[in-house]
This record gives C-alpha cells, structure tokens and sequence, in this order.
C-alpha cells in the first residue's frame, strides 16, 4: 500500500515499486502479488497512464478531505495530454549565414530552431545569442540580459566562452565550465549520434518536440529516427535521479502515441517512419544511474524496449561509452563494455 501528497504524485509510483519488489523477495509470485496505491481526489492521471504499461497488478483509490476512500477505475483515467511541437523554418539573411559560418568554425557554435520561429546560438549547449526577425540579440541566462549586438560582440562573446567551456579547459570550476551541464551533454551527444547508436548515423535529432501539460520535469529530451525508420528516444542526465525509468516512460508513452497518430511524420518529412514500438536510451555518466533504476526496469512491458548507455565519467572531454545495459540488466553480471 502507497499513499501520496497530491503535488508528490509523480514520485509516488517509483518508491510503490520499489517497496513491492522488497516485499515481493519473499513472496511467492511478485506477478500476483497485489499493490495498492492511496491519492488524492482530482490525482491519479498520470500513475493510470504509466500502469498501463507495467507489469504489476495494481488497484488505484481515491480519498477525500474527510479521509474516505473509494477504489477507481484506472481505465477512466489517464487521458494523454501532449502535443508535438514543431520547428518553424527560419530565413536567414546573408550576413547573418556568414556570421554563424565563422561562430561554427572559429568556436564549434550551434545554431538550433526553436519553436518560436528564432535561432538559438550555443556555445557547448550554453546559449548565448539568439537571432529573432533578423536581429542579433546577446546575453547569458541568469547572468547577462540579452540586448542587440553586433556580429562582432557576438564573436568576442563566444570565444571569450569558447576558451573556457571547452575539452582541456584548466579551470573545470568556472561558473562557465560548470552551467547548464545537461545542455552540455546533449551537444556532446549531437556530436556523437554513432557513439550513442549506430542507427542515428547521419541522422539529426531534435529537441524538446514533445510537450508535457503543466509538468516541467527540467530534463533534456532528444528525439531521432534511426535508419530502419524507427523512432529513438534518447533522455539524459547527468546527475543520479531515482526516477528515471518512470520519467523516460512519459516520454516513451507520448513518442508512441505520436507515432499511432502519425504525427511524427510531420516532424522528420525526409524520413520514412516506421510503425514500430520506439526504443528508450537512458543516457548519463556510468555512476549516475541509481541503484534502483534496475528494479523499475524490470516492472516495464516487454514491449518497451530500454537501454541504459552508460558514459565516461570525463565526457565534456571526449565522449565515449563505458556500458550498455538493456532492460533490468545488472552491470557485474551482464553488463557489455563498449
């Protein structure tokens, strides 16, 4: 039995599981062995839709301010709330064509789309410039506000960047060194699709295209096409989360019903889309996946395939992979070294 603050329902299926999964160590059968979970009234939406797709035997309840409870029906609830969120094209003048030439080879800068019709201009994931209807605006979050600039305050902005938040950068404690370190990692990972997976060769992929109604879970989401066609979800971290499996899940189970919708066409028109399940890479640094990221693991349909990519440790050096571990795989005992 689990029972849950309203604003703690995202959490609460994780530690249920693991709490089952103790108990269930001495029960006979961890399949027919009954889970009760406790919420809130107006809660439960998003525990009914994860169920669905997990191996336990589970009976949802509700109860109310005055403490009573009535068992509900987990196929009333979950309704999916998510769309796609597509990049407008941007039209660049020419000047501005030669100025992110130069910041892309003089400082390894990106230049993304967004949603909102602008580029975006990153130095190793740290956005710095963005141009919107043709202007040049710089600034750094939390830092600097952005104000128009000139091409050239630009360039000194990202070199004086560039010289610290770089491979064999000396001063590794730098507030610049040290910021953002998920978008450092998805654009050291957009650097490296083979690396993460030889399907995504060649193949971009594309950020935060897959919106979450009112939940903001501050993770970096990277969605690809392989080339079989499949749909691959690559989700990060690089710090230890206990729930990231159930996490990478409300992003699998959105991919999904996208992909039954044929909406995800839209979003990769060069590609053809393969009407299959969408594999889940779990991404971050090898001693940063929880020890009991594995137990969730093992409660996933079988349908959902996983595979936790584990990276070197010095990764904003040189990103390599140090294992792979598919579904509930253990690591001393299964685990394969790449």
């Amino acid at each position: 039995m689990a029972c849950v603050k309203e604003t703690d329902e995202p959490g609460l299926l994780t530690f249920a599981l693991l709490w089952h999964n103790h108990v269930c160590r001495r029960a006979p059968c961890r399949d027919t062995t009954p889970l009760a979970l406790f919420l809130p009234d107006d809660t439960g939406n998003i525990t009914a839709l994860r169920l669905r797709w997990l191996n336990v035997r589970a009976t949802l309840f509700r109860f109310n301010e005055d403490g009573l409870a009535g068992e509900i029906d987990a196929a009333d609830l979950g309704n999916m709330e998510t769309q796609i969120v597509r990049r407008i094209p941007v039209e660049l003048s020419d000047d501005m064509k030669d100025l992110i030439g130069r910041l892309r080879s003089g400082f390894g800068v990106e230049a993304l789309d967004d949603s909102e019709g602008s580029v975006t201009l990153r130095v190793a994931g740290l956005a710095f410039a963005r141009i919107i209807k043709g202007h040049l605006y710089c600034g750094l979050a939390g830092v600097q506000p952005y104000t128009v600039a000139s091409a050239h305050e630009a360039e000194l902005l990202a070199s004086q960047l560039a010289s610290v938040r770089r491979p064999g950068s000396t001063d590794c404690v730098h507030p610049i060194y040290r910021a953002q370190p998920e978008r450092w990692l998805e654009s050291s990972i957009r650097k490296n699709l083979k690396v993460i997976d030889a399907a995504l060769e060649d193949r971009p992929v594309l950020g935060q295209v897959i919106t979450f109604a009112a939940r903001d879970r501050n993770i970096i989401d990277l969605l690809g096409v392989g080339r079989d066609g499949r749909v691959i979800i690559l989700e990060l971290k690089v710090v230890e989360d206990i729930h990231l499996p159930l996490q990478a899940l409300d992003y699998w189970m959105r991919a999904e019903c996208h992909l039954k919708r044929g909406d995800l066409d839209l979003l990769f028109p060069d590609a053809q889309v393969a009407q299959l399940s969408p594999k889940l890479l779990m991404i971050a640094p090898s001693t940063r996946f929880h020890s009991g990221n594995e137990v969730i693991l093992s409660y996933f349909d079988s349908r959902i395939e996983t595979e936790r990519v584990g990276l070197n440790l010095e990764w904003q050096q040189r990103l390599k992979v140090s294992f792979r571990l598919r579904g509930a795989e253990k690591p001393q005992s299964h685990g394969r070294l790449a």
